[in-house]
């Protein structure tokens, strides 16, 4: 293996059990990945992966998950896995930062972007374009974050415009429970079936 640590100094005295040395064997090396909780059903051993290093864009590998610890990490919530992969060359440092990535195919789903839903505590909301500044607050059920994506489950049909963060912004959450109370004092409903 490759040291690591040296704890040991000529002439120093130690007792039983006492670490001298760190040693790792580089080849294979291990990759470790933490996912978010809502990608957890994605992540199975033996499924492959795409790893990459920023340090070296040109080393591209593909992984089998290896082992997947059996709990969160309850600071962060994620998942954490872990690949081998083989390091020719040794050109893998332990410490360095890999990207892991992998595609799948969900079939053909009703989408909106993550920055178009505001939570509101126990639901969600995405306000709705109308065009001539018209804006209509609509309760949507979101089913998996894929990506910068939610998947609509419910409250939204193709081809509504929704508004995003980038070109609108609610400056404060008094502000969102007070255009919500208007909207369902005002008669409108939580399907969006009518506008205040």
């Amino acid at each position: 293996g490759i040291v690591l640590e040296k704890q040991a100094v000529q002439g120093m005295r130690y007792e039983m059990g006492q670490s001298l040395f760190r040693l790792a064997k580089l080849s294979p090396i291990w990759v470790e990945a933490e996912f978010p909780e809502d990608q957890a059903p994605y992540v199975s051993v033996g499924h492959e992966f795409n790893i990459a290093f920023p340090a070296m864009p040109e080393l591209n590998a593909k992984a089998k998950v290896a082992f997947i610890y059996p709990q969160l990490k309850p600071e962060t919530r994620r998942l954490k896995a872990r690949f081998a992969l083989p390091n020719v060359n040794l050109k893998i440092l332990p410490g360095m930062f890999a990207n892991v990535s992998c595609a799948f195919d969900e079939g053909e789903k009703l989408a909106v972007p993550a920055d178009a839903v505001i939570p509101t505590g126990e639901r969600y909301v995405v306000f709705l374009d109308h065009g001539g500044g018209k804006l209509e607050p609509r309760f949507v059920k979101l089913g998996d974050r894929l990506g910068d994506n939610y998947e609509v489950l419910g409250g939204l049909s193709e081809g509504d415009r929704v508004v995003t963060s980038a070109n609108f912004l609610i400056d404060s959450e008094s502000r969102l429970q007070g255009a919500l109370k208007i909207w369902t004092q005002g008669g409108g409903s939580e399907n969006g079936s009518s506008a205040p």
